[in-house]
C-alpha cells in the first residue's frame, strides 16, 4: 500500500473525504482503483461493526 493509502483511508474511515474525492484522487492518479474498492470494503466492515455493538 502507498503512503497515500492510509492517509486516506484514515479520512474516509471518520468521514473527513467521500467516495467522489477519492475517485478524483484515482484520477490523479494518488491513489490506485483496488485501493479505493479496499477502503470501501474496509468502510463497510467497520459500519456492520458499529452496528452490532448498537
Amino acid at each position: 500500500m502507498s503512503k497515500a493509502y492510509v492517509k486516506w483511508l484514515d479520512r474516509f474511515l471518520i468521514n473527513w473525504c467521500t467516495l467522489e474525492q477519492l475517485e478524483k484522487l484515482v484520477k490523479l492518479k494518488q491513489l490506485t482503483e483496488s485501493e479505493v474498492q479496499l477502503m470501501v470494503k474496509e468502510k463497510e466492515a467497520k459500519n456492520k461493526e458499529e452496528a452490532i455493538e448498537i
